[in-house]
């Protein structure tokens, strides 16, 4: 991509990100997350289901221990130096990294689906949720922070991510799905359409790269299958 630079070395990254330390979960060595893979409303209050450190797929994370943080704050870096639409430009410090997630995990409008690829945390996305008071806007949600680290790439993870944030969405009582993105990350617009988002919009500047404006489309998908107005 034109409108971007050069990524850091994975090295450098890699390092950053894992000099968070790591402690053993109760049941052996690796991450003793909070997972949820069924839909929220299904949710006990006391559910805690925590994942073996070598299981794959998308779940919903409600808490992420030393070891879960540093593998997503590592996928987050990565996809960012690639120049995935999460935001920066450029990979922040882990410190801030660490911050946002532990930010997002509080948010109360927010919920974090995180994928796996061979036991490790390499993507995530976000649904948000209406606030109570938007009762006009109560049946939409919206895809936010969507990603999958470069090397986890071509396994489908990208795609289950987005079907396990629908199901959320359903489950939540959603009717629509609203989701942007920049026009050049060709494979995740690829993706999208093929799951049914309409493009009803660009903006021209959407971004700001470099010294380059980048535009950007905005997407919507009905969950229940019907056009607006029908």
């Amino acid at each position: 991509m034109a409108a971007r630079s050069p990524p850091r070395s994975a090295a450098i990254l890699l390092s950053a990100c894992s000099s968070i330390p790591r402690r053993a979960s109760k049941r052996g060595s690796g991450c003793c997350a909070t997972f949820w893979s069924g839909p929220m409303s299904e949710r006990r209050s006391d559910a805690t289901i925590t994942e073996s450190p070598d299981g794959d797929g998308v779940a919903v994370v409600e808490e992420l221990d030393e070891r879960a943080l540093g593998e997503l704050c590592e996928a987050t870096a990565l996809a960012v130096a690639d120049g995935e639409d999460i935001a920066w430009v450029h990979p922040p410090k882990q410190s801030v990294l660490a911050a946002y997630w532990k930010g997002i995990l509080l948010a109360p409008h927010r919920r974090l689906l995180v994928a796996r690829h061979d036991g490790r945390i390499c993507g995530a996305v976000q649904l948000i949720l209406p606030g109570a008071i938007n009762e006009a806007g109560a049946h939409a949600g919206e895809i936010a922070t969507f990603f999958v680290a470069p090397w986890a790439r071509g396994h489908g993870n990208a795609r289950a991510l987005l079907e396990q944030v629908e199901a959320e969405a359903r489950a939540a009582g959603l009717k629509v799905l609203d989701f942007s993105i920049r026009a050049d990350r060709k494979a995740g617009i690829a993706l999208v359409e093929s799951l049914g988002y309409r493009r009803w919009a660009e903006k021209p500047h959407y971004a700001f790269i470099n010294g380059t404006f980048v535009p950007g489309y905005f997407y919507t998908k009905t969950l229940n299958g019907e056009e607006p107005g029908g």
